[in-house]
């Protein structure tokens, strides 16, 4: 019975973190805004540290392979070690955006404190070398440093790591099944309807 109440308990503080009057007007932006991306042929960066990374490998894969838009993520461990230890880790994001970003493309910051300084170095040069338009996933504090960066700033009412964690994988993939539905295959790829 102890179980059963711990398990209500929990899967009614997701339940009212994640609702519709949360978070539906910032999905429909947020997929206006890639809806852009798409129609210019621009590029999407999905960067995290530690889940937040797997996460955005993930979501990178994904909006990819059901999407047809250039996604990447920073997850070669080869490139992140290097980049690392010849510019330190709170810059090593930085070369890897100023490897492969161009102007107009977007950043995705994935941090459940918000307050990565690689993320938010990277955040500050993304928007200022290359015009960057930006979404941040995160937690914890409201105003966290990371939030402050984005165009639209999708922010988990908790400090729990695997419900901020979890709800952030579940934005993104409603945001990519919002997007799916959206979408045609035509003969030359896929089209907006």
């Amino acid at each position: 019975m102890e179980d059963n109440k711990w398990l209500k308990k929990y899967f009614n503080e997701i339940r009212g973190i994640f609702n519709i009057n949360n978070f539906g007007n910032l999905i429909i932006a947020a997929c206006k805004m890639l809806r852009g991306v798409f129609d210019e042929n621009k590029k999407i960066f999905f960067l995290g540290n530690g889940a937040s990374n797997i996460i955005a490998s993930h979501a990178a894969l994904d909006y990819t392979n059901n999407l047809n838009i250039r996604a990447y993520s920073f997850d070669s461990v080869g490139m992140l070690t290097a980049f690392a230890n010849d510019f330190g880790y709170e810059q090593a994001m930085i070369r890897f955006l100023d490897f492969y970003m161009d102007n107009n493309d977007m950043l995705v910051l994935i941090s459940s404190s918000g307050q990565s300084m690689n993320l938010y170095n990277a955040g500050i040069a993304a928007h200022k070398k290359y015009n960057a338009k930006i979404i941040t996933f995160t937690g914890f504090r409201k105003n966290n440093l990371i939030s402050k960066l984005g165009n639209i700033n999708f922010w988990i009412n908790s400090n729990k790591y695997n419900i901020v964690e979890g709800l952030h994988n579940l934005l993104l993939t409603t945001m990519l099944d919002f997007m799916v539905k959206n979408v045609e295959v035509g003969v030359h790829g896929h089209e907006f309807k």
